[in-house]
């Protein structure tokens, strides 16, 4: 059960129409639960131990209990006699509610009552070893794996019971802040590490408090002090392989985010190198997971997406194979991130569903955010719109206000993007800037995607030149550049547009160059391989390339890429937005994938690319309708609808697909069938087949029988 189930709190997990998971209100189930989230960890444990007493019991009773002399009881009793849980009989105690009490109980498990109820029956402490003490060591190191989130109510317990010059502090100590890190609790673990750094303690006890407190760093985004903590364990002489290896793959992981250099990226893929080795060495399972976690995302920045997959599916197997704490690092969601950049849209969502159901088995809910994250990333690149900005909403929730993080400024990323998209360039614009003071609060390298999204607002508001000024640093550094064109392989098309016009010479060569360097790399991604057609169409004025860009984007899930190359094709072959001159009329079939592109986009609200292609539709059907009749005797506007149909439309999707009334399309199919001389759309579609090849390769495999009102819809 979570936290926020066992305070009392109005919230619950509901599942949303695509599968995904979303905070929602629940009723309260009464007025007798008090509020419990305001109460401190001692409190909530306290409250726990209450539940085994007969009722009701007395503050020396409840201190055997928690292995603790009544004087110590006293301040935590009398906080949860403020709140509301308990009452006071004149010195004897009880729940106010009887379903409070219920409550909690059954949010324990067996094993926690049942050392509860030990304690009980030992009667409190004496001279020499404690029994209480022992058994809820032994219980504390059992259910680290399976419920961290008590684990952590027991350690930090623990170390209260414990006296300062216990030799089992240090140990367990560092097992409390990282317990507390993956119950959310990062500040308050943070805080007890620092406080363990104040004692002298020898060097592996302080390797292994630096690696929790870099644990707790990395978990919560804070990557400079990930990077800062890693640096101070690894300076220790003496670690043990176990630790260095764990160290090693959070350091990579900090690197990634706090170092902009190609440098960086090759540092920490090798630290990735080094720490998979060092647990494969030492069969620690939970190294290993992070080890191939860290190396996964290393690839991925170094553009090999076959090598991230590869490393994200072996951190994830030996994560199920091992079960337990390996589970609590979530490699899924590393994986999710080669899966995305791979445009395995189905595999990334059933790669996060299955992330969710770990979640909320383990409750480690550093996660969370995180989670939000992937999921409005993957959204904003398949054109779900709206989801995308659902999932950051959360994302952001989920974060409790430190936008200050590398995932704080990449959730900032996907609310200007979702803008941008729609063409709020006002909204855009403020979450930029919210991103840009993120990331110059957090003491972190800005990801590639704010300059990037930095650079379209600019052009929107100031024109191409002023884009390229935005995007001009990121443009001419190889990596980069690559780690840009991993998560927006489209890029490279607007970006050589930019730099035609406005550019030093060889940019945009340079640029489509990069993007073909990477398609060549991942042949298996044909998404590369539309973005580097679409670069060089650009750069090389290639209809031919554009065309088969738009083909390739289409066979995958990137439906505002493919527009964005539909749109550079129509300018191309129309003279617009400064494209070439070229002589005839354009190609018949610019205009159909056009429609298409504004149908597409408007689908999913992408109402900024929507209002570029427009004015070129309209450019393309004044040109097919001033060039006269087809041969046939069609008009232009004829043959518009006469392609739709055949591609099997009915008159109410032709209506849609072209801002006509069905009214209108009816006519049009009428008079062709006169012109034409047939009575059926399947005689049409045999027509279109026979006397139009740019229509030939989109037509479906056959068209519905009948006559001119067979599937009108």
């Amino acid at each position: 059960m979570s936290s926020d189930q066992e305070s009392g709190s109005h919230a619950s997990l509901t599942t949303t129409a695509t599968g995904l998971f979303t905070l929602s209100p629940t009723p309260s189930g009464g007025s007798d639960l008090p509020a419990l989230a305001g109460l401190t960890d001692r409190a909530r444990w306290l409250l726990n131990a209450c539940t085994i007493l007969e009722q009701p019991f007395t503050a020396e009773q409840l201190a055997a209990v928690l292995g603790a002399s009544p004087p110590d009881v006293l301040p935590v009793l009398h906080e949860v006699l403020q709140a509301g849980a308990l009452v006071d009989e004149g010195g004897r105690f009880r729940f106010r509610s009887d379903r409070l009490r219920a409550r909690l109980s059954g949010a324990l498990t067996i094993g926690v009552r049942e050392a509860l109820r030990s304690a009980a029956r030992g009667g409190g402490t004496g001279p020499g070893p404690d029994p209480a003490i022992d058994t809820l060591l032994t219980l504390t190191e059992e259910m680290k794996a399976t419920a961290p989130r008590t684990a952590a109510d027991l350690t930090v317990h623990l170390l209260s019971l414990l006296p300062a010059d216990d030799r089992r502090r240090p140990g367990l100590g560092a097992q409390a802040v990282r317990l507390l890190a993956l119950s959310g609790r990062s500040a308050e673990g943070t805080r007890l590490g620092d406080e363990l750094l104040q004692s002298p303690l020898p060097p592996t006890a302080s390797g292994e408090v630096y690696l929790a407190l870099a644990d707790t760093a990395y978990m919560h985004g804070h990557a400079d002090d990930a990077v800062a903590y890693s640096a101070k364990a690894l300076a220790l002489p003496g670690l043990p392989p176990q630790t260095l290896a764990r160290i090693r793959s959070i350091r990579a992981h900090g690197l990634l985010d706090t170092a902009p250099g190609e440098e960086a990226v090759h540092d920490a893929d090798a630290l990735s190198c080094r720490a998979v080795d060092g647990a494969a060495r030492t069969g620690d399972l939970v190294s290993l997971v992070c080890g191939y976690s860290s190396r996964c995302r290393s690839s991925l920045e170094l553009g090999d997406i076959e090598a991230s997959v590869r490393f994200g599916t072996t951190a994830v197997r030996i994560a199920d194979e091992s079960g337990g704490q390996a589970g609590h690092r979530h490699p899924r969601l590393w994986l999710a991130a080669a899966y995305t950049a791979a445009d395995r849209t189905a595999e990334a969502l059933d790669t996060l569903t299955a992330d969710r159901e770990e979640l909320e088995r383990f409750g480690t809910s550093w996660s969370q955010p995180l989670w939000h994250l992937r999921l409005a990333e993957l959204a904003v690149r398949s054109g779900d719109l709206d989801q995308a900005r659902l999932e950051a909403e959360l994302g952001a929730r989920a974060l409790g206000g430190r936008r200050g993080s590398p995932h704080g400024v990449r959730l900032e990323l996907v609310h200007a993007a979702v803008a941008l998209h729609r063409g709020d360039l006002e909204r855009a614009g403020g979450h930029i800037a919210d991103a840009e003071a993120g990331a110059a609060s957090g003491r972190f390298s800005p990801p590639a995607d704010l300059p990037w999204l930095r650079a379209q607002h600019t052009e929107a508001v100031a024109g191409p030149g002023g884009a390229l000024a935005q995007i001009a640093e990121t443009a001419r550094d190889r990596g980069r550049l690559r780690r840009l064109l991993v998560r927006h392989p489209d890029a490279a098309a607007r970006i050589a547009v930019w730099a035609r016009g406005h550019g030093p010479h060889g940019l945009a060569e340079a640029v489509a160059a990069q993007a073909r360097a990477l398609a060549d790399r991942n042949p298996q991604v044909e998404l590369f391989t539309a973005a580097a057609l679409h670069a060089e169409g650009v750069v090389g004025g290639s209809a031919a390339s554009l065309r088969d860009a738009v083909e390739a984007y289409a066979r995958g899930s990137r439906v505002l890429a493919m527009a964005g190359a539909v749109y550079d094709l129509a300018a191309l072959e129309t003279g617009a937005a400064g494209a070439a001159p070229r002589t005839g009329a354009a190609p018949a079939g610019t205009a159909a994938l056009v429609e298409e592109a504004v149908a597409a986009t408007a689908a999913v609200g992408a109402e900024a690319q929507g209002a570029r292609l427009r004015p070129l539709l309209e450019l393309l059907r004044a040109e097919a309708d001033a060039s006269g009749p087809d041969p046939s005797g069609l008009t232009g506007s004829e043959m518009r609808v006469a392609r739709l149909v055949a591609e099997g439309l009915t008159n109410r999707e032709v209506a849609a697909r072209l801002h006509l009334s069905p009214h209108t399309v009816d006519s049009h199919l009428r008079h062709s069938f006169t012109k034409l001389d047939i009575s059926s759309r399947v005689e049409l579609t045999r027509w279109v087949l026979a006397n139009d090849g740019n229509a030939r390769a989109r037509l479906r495999p056959a068209a519905p029988e009948g006559g001119l009102g067979a599937n009108a819809g």
